[in-house]
């Protein structure tokens, strides 16, 4: 027994010709590219991309930190180079555990990660800020200081103005 062809309305899924489907599978097409469809109109805001690839380079610069602390480790202990160096690996490597974890979430669409990113890059500047003033004695360091604080400052608005603007907000919802 031949099936025959039923047509259906093109819906953009490459590799049915023309939206034409043979015998009883046009129904079980039909759900499954409405799913496909859904999933793909429901597009993450690009200010909340920009924040995902924000989060992932801050976690990639640790990572070049660790490598970098890691090749010199035995020239600084050599040198007596405060903090230890072993400690500042540590703190890479808890700092990339901690962007990149809120990378995952970010892009779970957990709605922690609307606070939660901003708070911990103002964490994060405390940190560096105090980690500038306290081991690097330096006047280039003390000019840049105002410097420093307008990076971070725009940083932190930038984190949260894209997680928290109306359109990234609707991203976050729930039920989607």
């Amino acid at each position: 027994m031949i099936m025959g062809m039923i047509a259906l309305p093109y819906t953009g899924v490459k590799g049915v010709a023309e939206g034409i489907a043979f015998g009883c599978c046009p129904l079980v097409w039909l759900a499954y590219n409405q799913v496909v469809m859904d999933s793909f109109s429901k597009k993450r805001p690009f200010s909340v991309t920009l924040a995902l690839w924000g989060v992932f380079l801050l976690g990639v610069w640790h990572v070049g930190r660790v490598i970098t602390l890691l090749n010199q480790h035995a020239l600084l202990v050599s040198l007596d180079i405060q903090p230890n160096p072993t400690v500042r690996i540590i703190l890479a490597l808890v700092w990339v555990g901690l962007f990149w974890g809120l990378l995952i979430a970010l892009w779970q669409k957990r709605p922690l990660t609307r606070f939660a990113i901003p708070t911990t890059i103002l964490i994060y500047t405390a940190y560096q800020l105090i980690f500038l003033l306290r081991f690097t004695q330096t006047t280039t360091i003390q000019q840049n200081l105002l410097l420093h604080n307008l990076f971070y400052i725009s940083l932190i608005a930038f984190f949260f103005w894209a997680l928290n603007r109306p359109v990234a907000q609707t991203y976050f919802k729930k039920g989607d």
